[in-house]
Parts: C-alpha cells; sequence; structure tokens
C-alpha cells in the first residue's frame, strides 16, 4: 500500500543493505535537489565545488612589490582540493561575500605546496 502512494506521488523507495551506499544516493539525491534550487533561482549551474575550505582567521598584509595591502585567509581544507588557477567564492551564512577570487598560492605553515 505504501509503495502505491508513494509510485503515484512519484517518491521513489530504495532499500540498502549497506550504509555507505545509502550515504552515496543521499549524496546524489541532495546535489540534485541543490542543482534544481539553482535552476529554479537561475544562478549559474556551471559552478562545480572542487573543494571547500573554513576561514579560521584572516590576515593584511603589504605586497613588497606593489606595496599594495592584501588579504590572506589562513583556511583549513575540509573537502576536495583547492588549485591556484579556479575561481572561488567566499560563503557565509548562505550568502556569498566574496565571488570569483584566485589563489595566488597554497602554504603549509610556511612551506609552498600545490
Amino acid at each position: 500500500m505504501l509503495t502505491r502512494k508513494s509510485e503515484a506521488a512519484g517518491v521513489p523507495i530504495k532499500l540498502h543493505k549497506l550504509i555507505y551506499k545509502f550515504m552515496d544516493d543521499l549524496d546524489d539525491i541532495v546535489h540534485d535537489v541543490r542543482l534544481k534550487e539553482k535552476e529554479v533561482r537561475g544562478e549559474d549551474t556551471a559552478k562545480e565545488v572542487v573543494g571547500t575550505a573554513s576561514i579560521l582567521e584572516t590576515f593584511s598584509v603589504t605586497n613588497k612589490k606593489s606595496k599594495e595591502k592584501e588579504t590572506v585567509f589562513g583556511s583549513r581544507i575540509l573537502t576536495g582540493e583547492l588549485v591556484t588557477k579556479l575561481k572561488y567564492q567566499v560563503v557565509r551564512n548562505d550568502e556569498i561575500v566574496y565571488d570569483g577570487l584566485s589563489l595566488q598560492s597554497l602554504k603549509h605553515h610556511k612551506k609552498s605546496v600545490s
């Protein structure tokens, strides 16, 4: 009876024996829902999240060559990876604070990393 009602409402039912398979399906469903929300709001769907990081602290430093002040984000990578040739957003409370930022360098302590 439950199966007929869910089919009539267009709600799929999936059974899983392994928790990681359930988590994979759940991730896919959440990803699809977020893409649909972006389409409804008219946001650019070409953006893809390749990594996330948590900003722990911000620093204001002076560039030695140009003598201009620059902002440095001290952060910890949470998921995925960060690549210097991509563009990034800073998001706080689901609002975009900065958009189109690029990474000039990545460092672990004082050592440059890729």
